[in-house]
């Protein structure tokens, strides 16, 4: 690795790292297909949830936390009943190229898994390196 300074440590010994803290902040799962989703202009809560599959407490709390750390904002769309919907800020959009790039790798070194076309029907897996990859969307 380059441009990358390792050799700092804590003093209980762990190594400080920028990696570190922002996995801290968005490095789970569901928080990734959220911003995937918002990135491919997906901005309100049902379709978020559709097409990530994420469970609804699930997707509401991580929702909050990306709001919380900056990465995502929460915009009224509607008055009555009040609706909400929700864009990447600057944050957000700065992260968006890295799931391109986590997209290129898991097409390269996951393995593939079933592509489930609009129309419903099942595809043969994605086209990655030997174990094929997934080809549908950034997931």
């Amino acid at each position: 690795m380059t441009d990358l300074d390792l050799d700092t440590f804590a003093a209980d010994g762990t190594r400080i790292c920028s990696i570190a803290d922002a996995l801290e902040l968005i490095g789970d799962r569901w928080s990734l297909l959220v911003v995937r989703e918002i990135g491919f202009e997906v901005h309100r809560f049902d379709q978020i949830r559709t097409r990530t599959g994420a469970p609804r407490q699930m997707l509401a709390a991580r929702l909050r936390k990306l709001e919380e750390v900056g990465v995502v904002e929460r915009r009224k769309y509607q008055d009555r009943p009040e609706r909400y919907e929700y864009v990447l800020t600057e944050a957000g959009r700065a992260l968006f190229p890295v799931l391109v790039d986590l997209r290129k790798w898991g097409e390269r070194f996951a393995p593939s898994r079933p592509v489930r076309r609009p129309d419903g029907d099942l595809a043969g897996g994605g086209t990655g390196g030997a174990t094929g990859g997934v080809t549908d969307t950034l997931g």
